[in-house]
């Protein structure tokens, strides 16, 4: 898994901000690595795909 580090100086953000950006972010990249995912196994087009799963998955972003 991808780990994106949360810098945030104090006069930015305050401690629960930053604690919930840390426990957030893991839920995110998991997110875009599974449209990413879905993307590459895609083989036919878009048009011809009812209820893409791709889709589904940009809208809960």
């Amino acid at each position: 898994m991808v780990t994106i580090p949360i810098l945030a100086s104090e006069h930015r953000a305050d401690s629960l901000t930053v604690n919930h950006s840390r426990k957030v972010v893991p839920v995110w990249v998991s997110r875009v690595e599974t449209i990413l995912r879905q993307c590459a196994q895609q083989t036919t087009w878009p048009s011809q795909v009812v209820g893409s799963g791709v889709a589904d998955e940009l809208d809960k972003l």
